[in-house]
């Protein structure tokens, strides 16, 4: 019985205690997507990154952050926020996202001049969404930009 109590007790205080956390996290996704609008990627990522703080789960902050991240010119840091996104997706469930999420890693890899991994990543990316012609036509530019790299 007296069991029975702590459990209530307590599910009376955590669940509205984990959804002020979600209600924080989803408010700093916007913030960060209004930034980023404004074209402030800098303020856009310090919201994206409080939401990760918030939930180090959140799909949305971290594939938002690479985003804020990449168009700082901050490639690998954008890629390794890409790469956190995705592995956070079911590749059968989550086609469309898990796509998106391999064609900008592709995008971060390229503007890193590492061919060979844009190759592997858009690859990926069509995998998950045959009939994106953005990705097919990326992958034909990294392919050979990475053909011309090799005979150098």
């Amino acid at each position: 019985m007296r069991k029975r109590i702590t459990i209530a007790f307590l599910s009376l205080f955590l669940i509205p205690y984990s959804l002020l956390f979600a209600q924080r996290e989803a408010s700093d996704v916007r913030s960060g997507n209004r930034e980023y609008k404004k074209q402030n990627f800098t303020e856009a990522e310090v919201d994206y990154r409080r939401a990760i703080n918030t939930n180090k789960d959140s799909y949305e902050a971290h594939y938002n952050l690479g985003d804020a991240l990449f168009k700082q010119d901050k490639y690998a840091d954008a890629q390794a926020e890409f790469s956190k996104a995705a592995q956070m997706l079911d590749k059968k469930k989550d086609k469309e996202r898990m796509a998106k999420a391999m064609h900008n890693i592709g995008n971060c890899a390229f503007a890193q001049q590492q061919y060979d991994q844009a190759v592997a990543a858009f690859q990926e990316s069509l995998r998950a969404n045959p009939k994106d012609n953005d990705t097919r036509y990326n992958l034909v530019k990294a392919m050979e930009m990475l053909q011309q790299q090799q005979q150098q």
